[in-house]
C-alpha cells in the first residue's frame, strides 16, 4: 500500500486519517463518532470496527479506491456488533462480536463478503466471547469464557472446527499466556 490508516481523536470524535507516500496527513471520514478500531488488511481492503449513531458498533470496509461501506447491519437496536480482534486465518478474517441474545461469538468474514456467526456457544450465560485470537501451528487459538472453569483456551482448526483446549484451574478463572 502507498499508504497506511489510523484513527485519531480530533475535535470530540474519533476518525480514520490517511498518512500518505509523501507523508501527508488527510483526514479520510466525516462520520457521527466512528472511532475505527482494529483496522485490519484482508483481500486487499482494511476492515475495521466503526461506530454508528442508529447502529451501534459495525463492520466498515475500506476498499482499495479509498471508499469507506458499513458493512453490517447486526443487532442495529441493540448494542450492535461489536467487531473487535479482527485475524486473518485460513482465507477468511475472524473477529468476535455480539449476537445480542447468544452473547460474544465467533465470526468470520470470506471471500465472498459474506458475514457468518462461527459459533453459539452459551458457556457461560453470556457467550463464548472469544478474544486474542492468535496463528499458530496451522490453528487459530482463542481465549473464551466457559462456564467452568472460567477462561480457557480454545483452537479454530484448519477445517474450522472450535474446540475447547483446556480445562485449567476448575473452580477458578484460568488464562493462557
Amino acid at each position: 500500500m502507498a499508504s497506511t490508516f489510523f484513527s485519531a481523536f480530533n475535535a470530540g470524535t474519533i476518525q480514520l486519517y490517511k498518512l500518505g507516500a509523501d507523508q501527508s496527513v488527510t483526514q479520510w471520514t466525516a462520520f457521527d463518532n466512528l472511532a475505527p478500531s482494529d483496522l485490519t488488511e484482508f483481500d486487499g481492503n482494511v476492515w475495521f470496527g466503526g461506530n454508528t449513531a442508529a447502529q451501534g458498533p459495525q463492520l466498515y470496509k475500506l476498499g482499495f479506491d479509498g471508499s469507506v461501506t458499513q458493512w453490517t447491519a447486526i443487532n442495529p437496536g441493540g448494542v450492535g456488533l461489536g467487531p473487535f480482534d479482527l485475524t486473518e486465518f485460513n482465507d477468511a478474517l475472524w473477529f468476535n462480536g455480539s449476537t445480542g441474545t447468544q452473547g460474544t461469538q465467533l465470526f468470520k468474514l470470506g471471500f465472498d463478503g459474506s458475514v457468518t456467526k462461527w459459533t453459539a456457544l452459551n458457556t457461560s450465560g453470556g457467550g463464548l466471547d472469544p478474544f486474542n485470537l492468535t496463528e499458530f501451528n496451522n490453528a487459530m487459538w482463542f481465549d473464551g469464557v466457559t462456564a467452568s472453569p472460567g477462561i480457557q483456551l480454545f483452537k479454530l482448526g484448519a477445517d474450522s472446527s472450535v474446540t475447547q483446549w483446556t480445562a485449567i484451574n476448575p473452580g477458578g478463572l484460568s488464562r493462557k499466556i
